[in-house]
């Protein structure tokens, strides 16, 4: 198989492979987290691309800062669960989930696309994506007019008991839509990509008004459905920016869209759609409890955040041994801190973070410097990236769209001249 389809593959391996599916698939012949929690499909395409540059004796794409931060990390982990895992099955365990879950997903941010690679490569992701969204959005929508119907069936079929625990916790509480692809959250960070890599073609080359139309409504819709406090403030403000955008190109169209927007948006809300946000933006805490869960944490003295950290899940421990405000202890650079320590969050930190914004405000991209600092915003607001899965994998895919799609276009300015 080309380089080109193994990229391909990488790129759209978190919709056609996603973390619930290979445990209804896996556990039915072996229960481990080892075997369901790791992306192979993507592993896999990543490490034959890899080695198929070094075989043929070509320069490999992968940027010196991302290839030396990576061995660091390699290193620094190797050392946090020798110091804290002491049962040999834990420890691999351990560590072969941090190496293929975090390490080799943050190597991929710092592998370079070829221009001629990324141009085959985008339509055909773009095209997977659009339809995965489309049907999600579908689903969702069967979802909240069959009383949760179809989450219900996930859950049976999933052999995932926490998983039909949050379904019908949920459902005391509000609608949100638990999805093959995983919790609500991060059903908003899919949402909020899928309309990035639209944005960015409808930028560039422009769109069918029909298309774009749609492409907003089922944003909306899935956002609204995600329920989702970050995902819809980060969404407003990205439909504002592409309305800037599309209205330096066609004023009437702009106010078309806004307009059938601004109806869907009152229709949903009329059904009973967005109750569920509306509840969680009227609430007294807004955080939803992250910053007492974080403040009760710093107050104990019992388990300090050292150099390595405590271990692998000790933030998850921690939070359960808290009040109830720890179910919502969430922010990830703080459960990072808490499991690995200085060290390596602060590698941590700069591998997913700054080093990506860096690169982008280097070279005056500024437009997809913003959709990045979105992103960032986002993946922020709840606990994933400190989770094994593929909450750091797709963010790391979702960087990686942006810088390569950043080196594969001219600079123009945000007016948006006819290209």
């Amino acid at each position: 198989m080309s380089s080109k389809k193994m990229l391909l593959i990488t790129y759209i391996s978190v919709f056609i492979y996603p973390a619930l599916l290979r445990r209804i698939v896996i556990s039915r012949v072996l229960d481990t987290s080892l075997l369901y929690n790791v992306n192979y499909l993507f592993v896999f395409a990543f490490t034959m691309i890899l080695i198929t540059q070094f075989k043929n004796r070509k320069k490999i794409s992968l940027r010196l800062d991302y290839f030396v931060l990576s061995l660091c990390l390699l290193i620094l982990f190797l050392t946090n669960v020798i110091v804290f895992d002491t049962v040999s099955n834990t420890l691999s365990t351990s560590l072969i989930l941090q190496v293929l879950n975090i390490v080799v997903p943050i190597a991929f941010i710092g592998y370079s696309v070829k221009k001629e690679e990324f141009s085959y490569i985008k339509p055909k992701m773009m095209k997977t994506i659009n339809w995965f969204v489309l049907v999600l959005t579908v689903l969702m929508i069967l979802d909240f007019f069959t009383g949760r119907g179809v989450q219900f069936f996930i859950a049976e079929v999933s052999n995932n008991p926490r998983f039909k625990e949050l379904i019908i916790k949920e459902s005391y509480i509000g609608y949100r839509y638990y999805s093959i692809w995983g919790h609500p959250l991060f059903n908003s960070q899919l949402y909020i990509f899928f309309y990035i890599v639209n944005m960015c073609e409808e930028r560039k080359y422009g769109l069918p008004i029909l298309k774009s139309l749609l492409i907003d409504i089922t944003f909306i819709l899935g956002l609204i459905l995600s329920g989702g406090k970050t995902g819809i403030a980060l969404g407003i403000l990205l439909i504002f920016m592409k309305t800037i955008v599309r209205a330096q190109k066609n004023i009437l169209l702009t106010l078309g869209t806004t307009i059938i927007i601004t109806f869907f948006s009152f229709l949903s809300y009329s059904i009973g759609m967005a109750d569920s946000i509306i509840k969680r933006f009227l609430v007294k805490d807004l955080t939803s409890g992250r910053f007492e869960a974080i403040s009760l944490a710093f107050s104990s003295y019992e388990n300090p955040i050292g150099v390595f950290g405590n271990g692998y899940n000790f933030s998850l421990e921690l939070s359960r041994s808290l009040t109830n405000a720890a179910t919502s202890f969430e922010l990830p650079v703080i459960m990072y801190l808490y499991d690995y320590g200085y060290f390596i969050t602060t590698m941590l930190v700069l591998g997913l973070f700054i080093m990506p914004l860096f690169y982008l405000i280097k070279r005056k991209r500024w437009f997809e410097t913003v959709l990045l600092i979105i992103l960032i915003a986002n993946v922020n607001s709840y606990n994933g990236l400190a989770l094994m899965g593929d909450y750091i994998l797709f963010y790391t895919i979702s960087v990686s769209f942006l810088i390569n799609h950043s080196n594969s276009t001219k600079l123009i300015n945000v007016s948006m001249a006819e290209e």
